[in-house]
C-alpha cells in the first residue's frame, strides 16, 4: 500500500529518509510537529532523527498520486475536517501496517488510523481493538471506529499526546506505577489453573519446567500490554499512557509487562548480555511483586520465550539478533 496515496489531492509531501525507502511520509508544511511519530531512545538514533528532521524541509516536495483506486484513501477523505498530517510506515513483514497521523487546522494531532492489510497485520490489529474495548478508562487511547473490509482493516483512535518515555529511573518508576494501577484496575480472579499458562505450557513446552514453577502458585488475571517498552509509553504532565496495543494479554500474569521494560532496554538501549538481563529484569519482579527470586526469573524466562514466539509469528527469523538474545534468556 503506497503511504502516498493516503495524503489529500493538494498536499506536497516528503519522505523521511526517502522515497524509495521511506519510513515516515510528511506535509512538507507540518514536518517538523508530524516527525514526533518517529521516536527514537539511544543517541545515535536521536541525532539521526534530528537530521532527517533538519533536512526535511530541504527537500524536493511531491504531490500525492492520484487514488481513484486506493479505497482507504477514499474512506481517509472522509474524516475532513482533519487532515492527514503524516503517515508511519511499519516494518516490513507479515505484521506491516501503516499509521496515519490527522491533525486539526492547527496542527495538533487528534486522531490515529491504523491501517492493516496482511493477514498477520490484521490479526494484529483486530486483537488491539478487542483489547482497548476491555480496557479500564484512561490507561490507553480510546477507540472511535474500526472499519473492516475484504482487503484491509482500519483501526481509528482518539490521539494521545505526550513525552515518550526514556529508561531513566524517573520514568521507569512511572511506568512501573502506571502497571500497578492497570492491574489493580483489570485483575480478576483465576478459577483453576491460570489460563495464559496453559497457553504457554502448550505453546512453548521448552519452558514447561519454569510454567509448572509459576503453576506452584495462584495468579489473578491481569491485562498486559505485551509490547511495553519505553518507547510505547507517553507521558502528558501527571498522566502516563500506553500505546500499540497489538501484543495485548487480557489474561496475563502480574509482572509480564515490567519484566518485558526490562528486557527490552537492556536488549536494545543498554546492549546487556542475556545472562545479566535475565538477573536484573527478576531482582525488579521480585521486589515489585514480593516474590522469591526463583519465582521471578521464572516468569522472566518466560516472557523472553513468550516475545520470542511472537516476534516469530510477525515473520522475523529466528537467528536475528534479538530473537536469539530472547532465546538465551528464556532457555540459556
Amino acid at each position: 500500500m503506497n503511504p502516498a496515496r493516503l495524503f489529500l489531492p493538494d498536499q506536497r509531501l516528503v519522505a523521511l529518509p526517502s522515497w524509495q525507502r521511506p519510513r515516515l511520509v510528511l506535509d512538507a508544511e507540518l514536518a517538523w510537529r508530524a516527525s514526533a511519530l518517529l521516536p527514537a531512545q539511544r543517541l545515535s538514533a536521536r541525532l539521526m532523527r534530528a537530521l532527517l528532521r533538519a533536512s526535511a524541509p530541504l527537500r524536493s516536495p511531491r504531490r500525492r498520486a492520484a487514488i481513484t483506486e486506493a479505497p482507504v484513501a477514499v474512506w481517509v477523505e472522509g474524516l475532513a475536517p482533519l487532515r492527514p498530517t503524516a503517515v508511519l510506515v511499519g516494518t516490513a513483514g507479515p505484521a506491516q501496517k501503516l499509521t496515519v497521523q490527522f491533525a486539526d487546522r492547527s496542527g495538533r494531532a487528534s486522531l490515529y488510523a491504523k491501517i492493516a492489510w496482511k493477514a498477520v497485520a490484521r490479526r494484529r490489529l483486530r486483537q488491539e481493538a478487542t483489547v482497548l474495548a476491555e480496557l479500564p478508562p484512561g490507561c490507553a487511547p480510546r477507540p472511535v471506529a474500526y472499519h473492516r473490509s475484504a482487503d484491509y482493516d482500519v483501526l481509528l483512535l482518539e490521539a494521545e499526546n505526550g513525552r515518550v518515555l526514556r529508561d531513566t529511573r524517573r520514568d521507569a518508576a512511572r511506568a512501573r506505577r502506571y502497571l500497578e494501577q492497570l492491574a489493580g484496575a483489570s485483575a480478576r480472579r483465576a478459577d483453576g489453573p491460570h489460563p495464559w499458562l496453559l497457553h504457554v505450557r502448550e505453546a512453548l513446552p521448552e519452558l514447561h519446567p519454569y510454567v509448572e514453577r509459576l503453576g506452584t502458585r495462584r495468579w489473578p488475571l491481569v491485562a498486559a500490554h505485551g509490547d511495553f517498552a519505553p518507547w510505547n509509553v507517553l507521558a502528558n504532565g501527571g498522566r502516563v499512557t500506553a500505546i500499540d496495543w497489538e501484543y495485548a494479554i487480557l489474561e496475563a500474569l502480574p509482572g509480564f509487562d515490567l519484566a518485558y521494560w526490562r528486557l527490552q532496554a537492556d536488549a536494545l538501549l543498554a546492549r546487556r548480555p542475556p545472562v545479566e538481563a535475565r538477573k536484573r529484569a527478576a531482582e525488579r519482579v521480585a521486589g515489585a511483586l514480593d516474590i522469591g527470586g526463583e519465582l521471578a526469573e521464572a516468569l522472566v524466562r518466560v516472557t523472553a520465550g513468550w516475545a520470542r514466539r511472537e516476534a516469530l509469528e510477525d515473520g522475523h527469523r529466528a537467528d536475528e539478533p534479538l530473537l536469539r538474545w530472547r532465546e538465551e534468556v528464556a532457555i540459556g
